[in-house]
């Protein structure tokens, strides 16, 4: 599993660049994300754009992510392709992530410390 961060505004973007989240590399995605916690970064934003399939132990590693920075950081999500962004709003996980269209989009509301709109 690939992993790119950068920080941007008060938030670190972390780029997956997977085609795949799933239970083959779920678990290293949430041990590498709880490493970036651990180093003291609370507000956290996946970018997902490359990610064309997630299944549910991929939900459950993003689940342990936003676990983990709660309650005092936040993980938000952006550019979700069209079948993980069904997968958030079937398991209404949506209303729990703020869904982004892009990682520009998601650093200027974190940034602005706004609310998110769904994408």
């Amino acid at each position: 599993m690939n992993l790119r961060h950068f920080p941007v505004a008060n938030a670190l973007i972390v780029v997956v660049e997977s085609p795949r989240l799933e239970s083959t590399n779920a678990e290293e995605f949430r041990t590498r994300c709880a490493a970036l916690v651990e180093a003291g970064h609370r507000e956290l934003i996946f970018d997902l754009g490359q990610v064309e399939f997630m299944d549910s132990r991929g939900l459950g590693a993003m689940i342990s992510v936003f676990k983990l920075v709660s309650p005092d950081g936040g993980v938000s999500l952006a550019g979700l392709r069209h079948h993980v962004a069904d997968l958030f709003k079937l398991t209404r996980l949506d209303r729990i992530f703020p869904i982004f269209r892009d990682a520009e989009q998601a650093a200027q509301a974190r940034s602005r410390n706004t609310g998110a709109m769904n994408a």
